[in-house]
């Protein structure tokens, strides 16, 4: 017993000067992220999407209205498309899979891994845009402008898209055995240009680098369905057999959605941020829970000031994607940690995640 006693001390111990360091590179990422203004562009998105859970695709039509606020005139234009990484094997992506070993990729069929078919883009006069794939990034889109984007002046164009969604059982996000989706840099959207377009694949470390935007989309799916997000949602008065919903949100990139049909989330409402959360909750009660979370936004808002979004959407899928290696690798009969700080850790590292990305 005074063995194990002494390696918990010695375990929290670590994990105390682990939480410092970690601390201090958040507050470092702060000052380099956070200081800097959205100065190049101003972007709005408005879209409508059909999600079929029975085929794993969903429909968009898309409107993307882009303002260039840099000083440089811009020949041509770029768009993350990150759900088509999957068509192919030696993508980005697959490649990466292929140099860690893991095989799944390799071995799964062409249906299982998704794409994104683009039916057209065009502009607001309905003549086609001229674009194109690269060679070696098959997630990106590149458009050639007809006339140059002048500073100060503004690209307004139309996208109609389906996207044949990925398995979760690929990267832990996507459709799982039920239907229900997962999903995490699902949309296209343009990409970041900052003296240069910062053009990056899809490599399974959930980094898309996204522009702040202004968002409307309209979802439709089955009633039976229920919709989660980190943006405003109002329900609409849609058709009998579908249930319609509208998220909107101001200066934001994250476009993180959960479809479930089984209801396992926790809504926590801490000052003025609503927390969306179904991280694994080791069965602890609900106001054992609510504290914890009260106290890590408390925490994050002392530190780093207020989060500028009234929901903070926080899943379990977000957790496992980054997990905190050596919590849970010891059976539960002689695991040193309690069941509550383990939750406290995971909620502490995915929240802390998702308040910087959604900021």
């Amino acid at each position: 017993m005074r063995k194990l006693y002494v390696s918990y001390r010695f375990s929290l111990i670590n994990l105390s000067l682990i939480k410092r360091i970690f601390y201090g590179k958040i507050i470092l990422l702060f000052i380099l992220f956070f200081g800097v203004e959205n100065l190049w562009a101003q972007i709005d998105i408005e879209g409508e999407a059909l999600i079929n859970p029975a085929s794993r695709t969903i429909s968009v039509n898309q409107q993307i209205t882009y303002f260039n606020k840099s000083q440089d005139t811009l020949q041509s234009f770029y768009l993350n498309d990150w759900n088509n990484a999957f068509k192919s094997k030696i993508s980005p992506l697959g490649k990466h899979f292929s140099s860690t070993y893991l095989r799944r990729f390799q071995f799964s069929n062409r249906s299982e891994r998704g794409e994104t078919k683009v039916d057209f883009i065009k502009t607001v006069q309905g003549d086609l845009l001229d674009w194109k794939r690269p060679d070696d990034k098959p997630d990106i889109i590149k458009i050639n402008l007809s006339q140059p984007l002048l500073p100060g002046e503004t690209f307004d164009f139309y996208l109609q898209y389906t996207l044949r969604i990925a398995q979760d059982w690929l990267t832990g996000y996507g459709v799982n055995d039920l239907g229900e989706f997962n999903l995490n840099e699902w949309l296209i959207t343009p990409a970041v240009y900052d003296k240069h377009w910062h053009i990056y694949s899809h490599k399974n470390l959930d980094d898309q680098y996204s522009p702040l935007s202004n968002i409307d989309l309209k979802l439709k799916f089955p009633p039976e369905f229920t919709l989660y997000s980190g943006m405003e949602q109002e329900d609409l008065n849609g058709e009998s057999f579908y249930k319609e919903v509208e998220l909107s949100a101001s200066d934001y990139n994250n476009y993180k959605i959960a479809l479930t049909q089984v209801d396992t989330f926790d809504l926590f409402k801490v000052n003025d941020i609503k927390l969306i959360t179904n991280i694994e909750n080791e069965n602890l009660p609900l106001l054992i829970r609510e504290v914890i979370a009260e106290r890590i936004l408390h925490f994050l808002e002392d530190r780093l000031g207020k989060y500028p979004h009234p929901h903070l959407f926080v899943s379990n899928a977000d957790y496992k994607s980054s997990p905190i290696y050596g919590l849970n690798q010891l059976p539960d009969f002689i695991r040193p940690f309690s069941d509550h700080f383990q939750y406290d850790l995971k909620m502490l590292k995915t929240i802390t995640r998702n308040y910087l990305t959604s900021s």
